[in-house]
């Protein structure tokens, strides 16, 4: 293990002047990162001194921390993962806030179309990738919207397919979001394919993050349809994902599909992010986000 230290100092200490070239890692909203090389070393500084006004007397003393270390390969893979992070944060908050964008963007597409119930292929996919691109702003930073990325899995998922929408924070991977839409009782049924797609990905590290986006009509949504639960907070497994839709994936296992898996990670989560409501004709609608994340490093062969 590196060798490493950290000095905590208040949050009015001159590390400028002792470390008069340090470079900006990253910034926000409670302080900012540095890095900087001297005094023999390498280190990480994190001034939190802008919360200071917000905290207690006896709180102040450590909103300086400066961490040192004496390898470069562990200060530079800190530096790389302090800059994943605040890619991934990037990506999240600028697609959580873009979901009320979509919705309105959608309904005003249905409205032109004189449109009474929408579906993925033709609506949901298209008219969301171009509401991304005309609200994503570079203010923290550009973001590239793409769409039908391929992936290629051949040995843990054969045919896997493509993914519907790629959101790319600059110099880092891109985040991958999965669309389903429909106005029957199994519109949210195959979501369950894209929570292990999404899984898989991740675990291969093609994904920085990934996400389900899903449309179905309000009545649907509170029944709750089949899943629905994967847009609230859970841990799934993939060998209940199995068992409890076996049905759908029966469809994809036989000819002509013959989309079987072969491994996939063993379990995760979903965790709601963002909803907004919207109207198709004369009905209510509900557009939802969910994170998906893989949290054990197994596998659970199919």
């Amino acid at each position: 293990m590196a060798d490493e230290r950290i000095e905590r100092h208040p949050h009015r200490y001159a590390w400028r002047k002792r470390f008069a070239d340090a470079k900006p890692v990253m910034r926000g909203e409670g302080g900012s990162v540095h890095s900087a090389e001297g005094e023999g070393a390498w280190w990480l500084i994190t001034d939190e001194g802008t919360m200071a006004d917000f905290l207690d007397d006896e709180d102040l003393g450590g909103l300086v921390k400066l961490r040192r270390f004496d390898d470069f390969h562990s200060w530079n893979q800190a530096i790389i993962a302090y800059r994943d992070a605040r890619a991934r944060l990037h990506v999240e908050e600028s697609l959580r806030t873009a979901v009320p964008a979509i919705a309105s963007y959608v309904e005003a597409c249905a409205a032109e179309r004189t449109l009474v119930r929408i579906n993925e292929r033709d609506h949901l996919q298209p008219w969301s990738f171009k509401a991304l691109k005309l609200v994503l702003r570079p203010s923290d930073g550009p973001l590239a919207v793409g769409a039908s990325m391929r992936l290629d899995y051949p040995e843990h998922w054969p045919r896997l397919g493509n993914v519907d929408i790629t959101l790319t924070a600059e110099g880092a991977a891109p985040a991958f979001v999965e669309l389903k839409c429909g106005a029957g009782s199994d519109a949210l049924g195959p979501c369950v394919w894209d929570v292990a797609k999404n899984a898989l990905t991740l675990r291969m590290g093609d994904a920085s993050a990934a996400y389900l986006l899903a449309a179905t009509t309000t009545a649907m949504w509170d029944k709750p349809v089949r899943g629905a639960e994967l847009f609230d907070h859970g841990e799934w497994t993939t060998e209940r994902l199995r068992s409890d839709y076996m049905d759908w994936w029966r469809q994809f296992e036989r000819p002509p599909y013959c989309y079987r898996p072969k491994r996939l990670p063993v379990r995760g989560y979903t965790d709601p992010l963002a909803s907004a409501a919207f109207r198709v004709g004369d009905t209510d609608w509900d557009l939802r986000l969910s994170r998906v994340t893989v949290k054990t490093h197994g596998w659970f062969d199919w």
